[in-house]
């Protein structure tokens, strides 16, 4: 599927690759393997190893270009200056030195990430999803591809379930919102239709084109995946459409493979709904 190149974003920091608290075990684990660096000696390959680790798990949490990063490979493991004749007691007493710095710079990012993770942990939880009981609704998100949705709301009703799509409510005098608020109240999923709608290409590249779904959609996607949670917001995906390439879990479930009202059906048992899929085969 078509995406945009896009190159890198100067003003925000890269997400993290692993998680605070994966980080925080790494860096620990690097942190008490100090006095076994330091008696191994400044030239050996388990010095160069553990070197390596910690410039690895920083790039993966930190990133390369952080300020953290660069203090890091700051710190020196040899002398400053090399030159003939050079007493073997400098090279060891800077390899020391360079190991007392590191140990109060693992120390100070082990106390950084231990808070961030005591807060991360502290903070209450949302509460999880509880679908009613006897609702049988699946709200159904679509472009303007017409043929597409009706297709799927027919799926849907043989399936003995009630398809909600939001065209078809009665307005009541509610703006768009609050009606889109008041349906999406109560169903159980989510089913995203994701066609080629929008064309849309990077202002720093405007021959680069891709197609993309319309902003309501993406709007939407988000909206379920937040509500209702991953596990019960299914995008169907049209043929070439890009995709939001930070919502991470989401089941995709490409529209142009014929399996796709199978792979539908599954996901909705999964979900916790009693269907007889003999009623749609």
């Amino acid at each position: 599927m078509a995406r945009s190149q896009r190159g890198p974003a100067s003003a925000a920091p890269p997400q993290p690759m692993i998680s605070a608290d994966t980080a925080l075990k790494k860096l620990q684990k690097l942190l008490e393997q100090i006095p076994e660096i330091r008696s191994s000696g400044r030239g050996s390959a388990v010095s160069s190893t553990w070197r390596g680790n910690v410039k690895i798990v920083l790039a993966e949490f930190y990133g390369k270009d952080s300020l953290v990063f660069t203090e890091f490979m700051r710190i020196r493991f040899g002398p400053g200056a090399v030159y003939s004749g050079q007493p073997i007691s400098e090279f060891e007493e800077a390899f020391s030195s360079g190991l007392d710095q590191a140990t109060g710079f693992l120390k100070s990012r082990v106390n950084d990430l231990r808070e961030k993770v005591e807060q991360e942990t502290s903070r209450p939880s949302a509460s999880p999803f509880t679908p009613h009981p006897d609702s049988r609704k699946v709200f159904v998100v679509h472009g303007r591809d017409h043929g597409t949705k009706d297709t799927v709301a027919r799926f849907l009703a043989k399936l003995d379930l009630e398809p909600v799509i939001l065209h078809e409510q009665a307005d009541r005098g509610r703006t768009i919102i609050e009606k889109f608020e008041a349906h999406a109240s109560d169903v159980q999923c989510a089913v995203v239709i994701l066609t080629a709608d929008d064309i849309a290409s990077p202002k720093a590249n405007p021959e680069q084109k891709e197609h993309r779904a319309r902003q309501n959609v993406i709007l939407e996607l988000g909206f379920f995946v937040g509500r209702l949670g991953r596990e019960r917001t299914f995008a169907l995906v049209g043929k070439d459409v890009a995709l939001p390439s930070d919502i991470d879990g989401v089941v995709y479930i490409p529209l142009d493979q014929v399996e796709w009202r199978l792979r539908l059906v599954q996901e909705l048992k999964a979900a916790g709904l009693q269907i007889d899929a003999n009623r749609a085969f």
